[in-house]
């Protein structure tokens, strides 16, 4: 607010005032205690971490407070930078392990129609049957592999293998993927995709 330290009506609220404070009146330390702050370097504010000591000591009959500081701002920068790319790994496991979820029910639901209905089906449906599994199988083996990347999952990013391609076909082979967990989920998946230009994306 303008003022020096010490003298600002927020102060009771700072504990690194407090801990002075106890120091002086109280003879009490405080040991390695830790504290954030902005600052206004170089007409930008900037947020600075620091760990202190406080011990009480006495000189001409008075008493005084001896303030130790050590400024952690990198350290705390990198712990905060470090943070963060766990949380993205974090993220990026979470989303893969989804991703994986949807085809194994697709190659669950379409074991169980060739075990439970093969005498029904006819070859070519059996052979249709046995080319989504394979398709889906394909499909999680590339989602696994990119997971297991360990330079994607450092730096929380997955890289995209970018190509030309059919997006249309793309759609339509997703939703051969799901439609026998949805048939047995009472659900209707139909694609309205005809003519969609190729694009640049990546199918995986």
């Amino acid at each position: 607010d303008g003022k020096e330290c010490m003298v600002s009506e927020f102060c009771s609220f700072c504990e690194f005032k407090v801990d002075i404070t106890a120091g002086i009146q109280d003879e009490r330390s405080s040991m390695r205690k830790l504290f954030t702050r902005s600052f206004q370097i170089e007409n930008e504010m900037r947020k600075k971490s620091f760990q202190y000591t406080v011990k009480p000591i006495a000189h001409k009959n008075k008493k005084y407070a001896l303030v130790v500081m050590e400024d952690f701002t990198e350290l705390f920068v990198k712990s905060e930078q470090l943070q963060q790319a766990l949380n993205d790994k974090k993220e990026l496991i979470g989303i893969a392990a989804h991703d994986i979820r949807n085809p194994l029910s697709s190659v669950k639901s379409n074991l169980n129609l060739l075990i439970t209905g093969s005498n029904e089906l006819s070859e070519n449906e059996l052979r249709l049957n046995l080319q989504q599994i394979l398709n889906t199988m394909n499909y999680s083996m590339q989602l696994i592999d990119d997971m297991l990347d360990s330079n994607a999952l450092d730096s929380g990013v997955i890289h995209l293998r970018q190509k030309k391609q059919n997006y249309g076909y793309f759609v339509e082979r997703m939703v051969q993927y799901h439609q026998s967990a949805a048939k047995q989920k009472q659900i209707s998946l139909q694609s309205e995709i005809s003519d969609f230009p190729e694009v640049f994306f990546d199918r995986v």
